[in-house]
């Protein structure tokens, strides 16, 4: 690890040798098969670097754990790397279905929102079981519930469309105050953004 990087050292790295770090990741859930997936992405873009995959990491202030790496697009992973440096900052949407409610909330990281999911759901939610990064957002759904843990700066007057697997009547935040009741009415997306004032815009 290049120790002039400050992005790296400093950090609490689980691996000292590169076999290792392999080893270890091919024993992991779900890494090979998201290897491959960008593998094929890579060929049908004619071979250009931005689709390369790579080893990135979740949370950009930990360092190379394994509970911290996953397979990211060359251009992901260094813009995330940037832009993670600069805003930690989060936004949560929980959809339940047996409520038929929406849960959003504003968390200061990753793993700060899902401690509150575990806190305010029974879900039991980990990292591991979340695809993808604060960036792109995290995800997850079954025909339970569904999970987006997305960055706030990939909010800022861009809206996020959400379509849930099953109709809502209600959004509200991790203390359940009513952001948004249909009573009488459902949906199934609605778009989320932050405005100039940095304000979460529900749509």
């Amino acid at each position: 690890m290049d120790k002039k990087k400050k992005t790296y050292y400093g950090k609490e790295h689980e691996f000292n040798k590169a076999e290792e770090m392999m080893e270890a990741l091919l024993k992991k859930e779900n890494f090979l098969q998201d290897w491959l997936g960008y593998c094929e992405l890579l060929i049908s873009n004619n071979l250009k670097i931005e689709y390369r995959p790579t080893l990135g990491r979740i949370d950009h202030d930990r360092g190379y754990t394994l509970d911290n790496i996953e397979v990211q697009m060359y251009s992901n992973n260094t813009s995330s790397s940037t832009r993670q440096r600069f805003s930690k900052g989060c936004i949560t949407v929980v959809t339940l279905e047996k409520s038929m409610e929406v849960i959003l909330f504003e968390s200061a990281s990753g793993k700060d929102a899902i401690d509150k999911i575990n806190k305010v759901t029974d879900i039991e939610i980990t990292r591991s079981l979340l695809r993808g990064n604060l960036t792109s957002g995290l995800r997850r759904s079954n025909k339970e519930y569904s999970v987006l843990i997305i960055g706030k700066e990939s909010l800022m007057g861009t809206p996020e469309k959400i379509e849930f697997s099953f109709p809502v009547t209600a959004i509200h935040d991790e203390k359940h105050n009513i952001l948004i009741a249909r009573p009488n009415d459902s949906v199934t997306k609605v778009d989320i953004y932050i405005d100039e004032k940095d304000v979460v815009r529900i749509d």
